[in-house]
């Protein structure tokens, strides 16, 4: 099962697959992830393309905000975190209105296609099989309707079906 994307861009820059498997590789190694403290992104899939914003959870000491990445308004746009215990977080916004009522069917299927294409991503650039999917990921997952089981690692979660 392949992501199906060919082109990607990273932090507003169309990135070659090699420079972006060096990222993969750096923001997924233990030491450099302690360094940082950890690292938050953005993701939007569309298509073959992959937008990413992604950036240090401190710099100079400060901390960052997701707010600060420039990115395109999609409804399905991720954000989540890659934590120093090697777990991601990966998030989607909705109105706690929107949350509470629940999603339709097709936006459900249209974030499970993210989670998991970004997941395959992540696989097919060398991101480590093992790192965990956490708890809040994991129960967002399934209360939303988005996952029927969980998925602990990302090798579990781009095993998924789309």
């Amino acid at each position: 099962m392949r992501s199906e994307i060919t082109d990607i861009i990273v932090n507003e820059k169309p990135t070659r697959l090699s420079k972006f498997r060096k990222i993969i590789s750096a923001i997924s190694n233990p030491d450099i992830l302690a360094e940082k403290g950890g690292y938050l992104f953005m993701v939007l899939i569309d298509g073959s393309c992959c937008n990413l914003g992604i950036q240090p959870y401190q710099i100079n000491g400060e901390r960052q905000y997701h707010y600060n990445m420039l990115m395109p308004e999609n409804e399905f746009l991720l954000t989540g975190f890659i934590n120093v215990n090697c777990s991601l977080t990966i998030l989607f916004k909705v109105t706690p209105e929107k949350y509470k009522a629940g999603l339709s069917a097709y936006e459900k299927a249209s974030f499970r296609e993210v989670f998991i294409r970004f997941a395959r991503l992540l696989l097919e650039n060398n991101f480590p099989e093992d790192f965990e999917i956490d708890i809040v990921t994991r129960s967002l997952l399934l209360r939303a309707g988005i996952v029927n089981t969980e998925p602990s690692t990302v090798k579990e979660l781009g095993e998924l079906e789309i």
